[in-house]
Formats: structure tokens, sequence, C-alpha cells
């Protein structure tokens, strides 16, 4: 029993070192023909992030997976964050789309599962434990 008390503390004790905010997009634009991944990252450490792994799920209206696309979406993102600052971006998803309704879809279970640091150093979640909304 102490274990399990003990071990609940340590978990809530944690540092997650970002926070992350995403949303598709389907306005008319540049960076994509059909829908876009907006999102914005806040760097809560106190090292320079070079690059993100974000990974999240798209469903329709009805918690389906959407017909002609790809569910499960894994990005792999360049960024160069700086201690407390937040990025805002878009990224066209048009690779994982093969037709796309105009409205009703949503992410769900968004997170990073690996973020890579100007020194070296590697933070994963691989499982999205610590996700953030």
């Amino acid at each position: 029993m102490l274990f399990l008390c003990t071990s609940c503390s340590a978990f809530a004790q944690i540092n997650i070192p970002y926070s992350i905010k995403g949303d598709l997009s389907i306005e008319e634009s540049e960076l994509y023909d059909y829908v876009g991944f907006n999102f914005s990252i806040k760097n809560k450490s106190e090292k320079r992030i070079n690059t993100v792994t974000v990974v999240f799920y798209v469903f329709d209206e009805n918690g389906e997976p959407p017909f002609g696309m790809k569910n499960h979406i894994v990005l792999n993102i360049n960024c160069n964050i700086e201690p407390n600052e937040i990025i805002e971006d878009c990224i066209s998803l048009d690779e994982f789309i093969f037709s796309f309704e105009s409205s009703g879809y949503v992410i769900d279970y968004l997170y990073i599962s690996q973020i890579l640091y100007d020194d070296g150093a590697v933070w994963t979640d691989s499982f999205g434990v610590f996700a953030t909304y």
C-alpha cells in the first residue's frame, strides 16, 4: 500500500516540459489543399527545443475515423523553441488525406511523444501518459 501511495505522489510531481493546443483548419491556404493542423506549443523547460514529435487522432462527429483519412497522425516538427517561448504554426495534413468533408472533424488525444533538445537530451512519452490539453 505504501508503494502505491508513494508512486502516485511521485507521478503527480513530474514536470511536463511542454503544453500544446491544436485544431484542424479547412480555410483556403497556400500551405495545404485539404486541411491543415494549427498548433501552438509552449516550451516549459529550461532548454531549447529543436524537434518535437506530435501525435493525435482525428474523428468525425460520430466518434468514428473519417473516411478517406488516416486516423492516427504522427508529425515530426523542427521548431527551435526557446525556454518559456510559445510558437504557433500550421502544417499541411494533405499527405494523410484522400478526401475531406467541410466540417465535423475533431482532434482527440493530442500529445508530444518526443522532444529533442539542442544539448542532445531527449524527453519521451511514447504513450501520451503526460498528455496536456
